[in-house]
């Protein structure tokens, strides 16, 4: 496996890691906004009459979509940093080993 390889799998590796704990937090935040949304509109007359239905849908897409953003872009974050850390303790193994 040549350098360019090894690079695409890590970074398909990275991209799979990211979309699983997006997903993860989107599903979560999303459920948690729904309930919140419906228990409002069953039980707050004002919340039920004086906001739209793209209000109320609103309410609820955007945490999902900003939680699977956020999470996901933390999640890219974290793996290239592990990258680099690990580039760098090879690069300072084979400068010690004299290569």
């Amino acid at each position: 496996m040549n350098q360019d390889e090894a690079r695409r799998l890590f970074n398909r590796e990275c991209s799979n890691e990211a979309l699983q704990d997006g997903v993860v937090a989107a599903v979560t935040a999303g459920g948690i906004a729904s309930a919140v949304v419906l228990g409002l509109n069953k039980f707050h007359t004002g919340f039920r009459t004086k906001l739209g239905v793209s209000g109320k849908v609103a309410l609820v897409v955007m945490p999902f979509f900003f939680n699977f953003v956020l999470r996901s872009e933390h999640s890219i974050s974290a793996c290239r940093k592990k990258k680099y850390l690990l580039q760098e303790s090879l690069k300072a193994a084979r400068q010690k080993d004299g290569l």
